[in-house]
This record gives C-alpha cells, sequence and structure tokens, in this order.
C-alpha cells in the first residue's frame, strides 16, 4: 500500500508528545514530515520523534504564514501522485466562548485510531477528489473580508471553484496533484506568505494564509 504523507507544522512544541501518541499507532502507514519553526528551541522535540519515526524528514520554517508557508513547501517536496494528510498544533479553541477544542475534533476524525486512518485513505483513493483537497477549489458565497484577496487568487490562477463552507481548521487528507494551480506559482505564494509573521487574524482586512484556507476548503 503507498504510505500515507503526513504533513505536520508543530509550532507548539508542548504537543509534542500527543501528536507521538497521536502517529505512533500508525508509523509503519506513513511518512512523516516534520515542520519546526526556525526560532524554536526543537532539540527536545526532534529527539523525541526521531525515537518513534524511522521514515521521518525534519525541515525549519520561519514563524510566518500561519501553517500555511510551511505546508506548500513540504507539499511540493512530494511525488507528484503522493497522498497526504495535512495537520497542525493548533493550539487556540473555537466558538463565541472558546469552549471548542477543534483540535482535539478534527484530529480524532482524521487519525483517532488505526481503522479510521485506513478507512480514510479508502475513502481517498475511492474519489481521488475529494477530502477537501478537490480539483474545484471549494469557496463559500460570503467569507468576510477575504472575498476580494479570494477573487485576486481565483482570477490570477483560473481557478474552478464551487459554492461549498470551508472546513475550519485547515487540517485534511488529499492527493498533491491536485494543488498543482497553486504550486506552479510557489514562488509568489512564499513571498505572500512570509508577510505575515506570528498570529494572522482578519481584524484589519484580507489575509493570504486565510484566504488560502478557504480556497482549500
Amino acid at each position: 500500500m503507498k504510505k500515507l504523507n503526513v504533513l505536520l507544522w508543530l509550532y507548539d512544541l508542548q504537543l509534542t508528545n500527543e501528536f507521538i501518541s497521536l502517529l505512533s499507532p500508525i508509523n509503519d502507514l506513513i511518512n512523516l514530515n516534520l515542520s519546526l519553526c526556525e526560532d524554536n528551541n526543537n532539540t527536545n522535540t526532534i529527539n523525541k520523534f526521531s525515537k518513534f519515526f524511522s521514515n521521518i524528514k525534519i525541515s525549519f520554517h520561519p514563524n510566518a504564514g500561519s501553517d500555511i508557508l510551511s505546508f506548500l513547501s513540504s507539499l511540493n517536496q512530494l511525488d507528484e501522485n503522493a497522498i497526504f494528510l495535512k495537520i497542525h498544533s493548533k493550539g487556540s479553541n473555537w466558538g463565541i466562548y472558546n469552549q471548542c477544542d477543534w483540535r482535539a475534533i478534527l484530529l480524532d476524525s482524521l487519525i483517532g485510531s488505526r481503522d479510521k486512518v485506513l478507512n480514510n485513505i479508502q475513502l481517498l483513493k475511492h474519489d481521488d477528489k475529494s477530502f477537501l483537497a478537490n480539483e474545484f477549489f471549494m469557496l463559500n458565497n460570503v467569507e468576510g473580508s477575504n472575498d476580494l484577496y479570494i477573487q485576486e487568487i481565483i482570477d490570477k490562477l483560473n481557478l474552478k471553484t464551487y459554492s461549498k463552507y470551508f472546513a475550519a481548521g485547515t487540517m485534511f487528507y488529499g492527493y498533491k496533484k491536485n494543488f498543482q494551480p497553486i504550486l506552479k506559482h510557489l514562488d509568489y505564494f512564499s513571498n505572500e506568505l512570509k508577510k505575515y509573521k506570528g498570529k494572522v487574524d482578519d481584524l484589519h482586512g484580507p489575509t493570504m494564509p486565510h484566504s488560502l484556507e478557504r480556497l482549500f476548503g
């Protein structure tokens, strides 16, 4: 069986043990691409992951572009027909009162057990345009302040889109080949994403990281 490429952006090093615990039961099914922030002291995390995972590739990225910059960079290194899972160390809760631990919910649905992973891979193989990474990039009719920025990206890349709510959290399975329209312009997007340092929000207008994540689905 073709191995699943797990693309993990681990900015919050306090979650090291959590991700090792989640990924260890599927160690034989995956190639792990661990992306770390170049500003952090990553020594302990690297040592821990290296003990558990033999098929591991470690890369370092600036604290910029949210989790999107490291994702596109890592995705670009995969084989053209590779399947992948994008996950990251989302530390914030969601909801009006920050009551929802959406990292736990998303990770449970994606890699909560070995059976779930195998089932998700089979679903992906059944329809290679499924699981959010889609030949038709998904776009809701109203995306707040990001509307105009999203439209600029669509026009620039001549993307096909259809209307659908995006899945907040930006964790998903997919095929690399469905991201070629964006990867063909990787230099452009990398330069744009590097402009967004640290935490990214839309309070002062549209942002490239949030616009891209809505197009991912």
